[in-house]
């Protein structure tokens, strides 16, 4: 006897089948109603399984996720989703719901920017249940994500920075850091995986190989930078000095420990101090990313300006200057043109229209000019 079961077999795709066999008639009665039953449970089952539950059986399955991404993954859920729908039925969890939720977060003073990663983190678990067909489709990519204030799009202006920098002046290893970071654009782990060897101060350039990031157990150190490549970049005169100093400042450190002459080893992290005594582990990437925010309260800048939005500055302000895409792209460390200018894409239209009255004053000074020599009619 064979009975059609719920939902189909992973493995297979091809629908479940509850079977078994009787010897006589009353036990193949009896038989078909055991199966009908346990069908019956099993649609229970899938129908009060909670979110809660998909998450469970979703980090069980080992998502492909980086470490940051696992932490954060982790705190958005725990702080934010869990305690508002872990309980619900997960075939509840309507559009309707999931706008609620987003309303919901944003009356707990939660801001757009940080609504659209809880919004990216539920997707990703409703995604999971829609491939394992807890639930027919995701209902989180039917609600738009919150529109972020112009002022989160903004990077910081030159004043900004400069700023921030000035601020930073009374602790001269985090200058040096936020000069490397603000001049090459750097991803914050890349620039905390400088090690010694990376600095060519002769040449003037660094290369960036490895990357540090922050998950559940600690800071980790990836092998290779984002886009799976090393990238060398040009530093200004003015900036290598300052990593020369700071260079000179460790050696000091070291040679004081030591009781002779020793410069830093190759190996060594460039930013790998705490209070005047080196360690062997590089600088925490949250504890970067706060001593920022410290920085740039007593620089008085937006607030909403991010370690990372020194990134963006970099690159906003080289195209803006019309520095050639594939120049911006390789300092960037995109791995297409297509990508730095689809991602800055707003800076067209100001650009366009910059480049337009370039060209005619261009134009103005040229006919005014030729007018002064007497070679055309005024």
């Amino acid at each position: 006897m064979v009975v059609q079961a719920p939902g189909r077999d992973p493995f297979t795709g091809r629908r479940r089948q509850l079977s078994g066999s009787a010897d006589s008639e009353p036990a193949a009665r009896r038989l078909e109603e055991e199966l009908r039953a346990r069908i019956a449970r099993m649609a229970r089952g899938d129908q009060d399984l909670t979110l809660a539950q998909v998450v469970e059986e979703w980090w069980a399955d080992k998502p492909r996720l980086a470490p940051t991404s696992t932490k954060n993954y982790r705190e958005n859920l725990n702080l934010h989703i869990l305690p508002a729908l872990g309980e619900r039925p997960v075939r509840e969890i309507r559009p309707r719901l999931v706008a609620g939720f987003l309303r919901h977060l944003e009356a707990k003073g939660l801001g757009p920017g940080t609504i659209r990663k809880v919004r990216t983190v539920l997707s990703a678990v409703m995604a999971y249940a829609t491939a394992m067909e807890h639930v027919d489709a995701n209902p989180v990519m039917k609600v738009p994500p919150p529109e972020l204030a112009k002022g989160d799009k903004d990077p910081p202006t030159i004043e900004e920075t400069a700023r921030i920098l000035l601020a930073a002046e009374e602790d001269p290893a985090f200058l040096t850091y936020l000069l490397v970071a603000a001049e090459v654009g750097g991803r914050r782990g890349e620039v905390l995986g400088l090690r010694w060897r990376s600095i060519d101060i002769d040449a003037g350039t660094v290369t960036f190989a490895e990357t540090i990031s922050i998950g559940e157990d600690g800071p980790q150190v990836r092998p290779t930078t984002k886009t799976g490549n090393d990238r060398k970049i040009a530093l200004s005169a003015g900036t290598m000095c300052q990593l020369d100093v700071h260079r000179r400042r460790c050696e000091e450190t070291l040679s004081a420990i030591a009781g002779r002459p020793t410069p830093p080893p190759p190996d060594a992290w460039v930013f790998n101090e705490r209070d005047g005594r080196p360690t062997t582990r590089p600088w925490r990437p949250d504890s970067t990313s706060r001593k920022f925010r410290q920085t740039k309260e007593r620089a008085g800048v937006r607030p909403e300006i991010t370690l990372h939005a020194l990134r963006h500055a970099m690159i906003t302000e080289l195209i803006a200057a019309g520095v050639d895409p594939r120049t911006v792209m390789a300092r960037a460390g995109h791995s297409s043109e297509a990508v730095t200018m689809g991602v800055y894409a707003h800076l067209r239209r100001p650009n366009d229209a910059a480049a337009s009255e370039l060209y005619a004053e261009l134009l103005r000074r040229e006919r005014d000019r030729l007018a002064d020599t007497g070679r055309i009619d005024a």
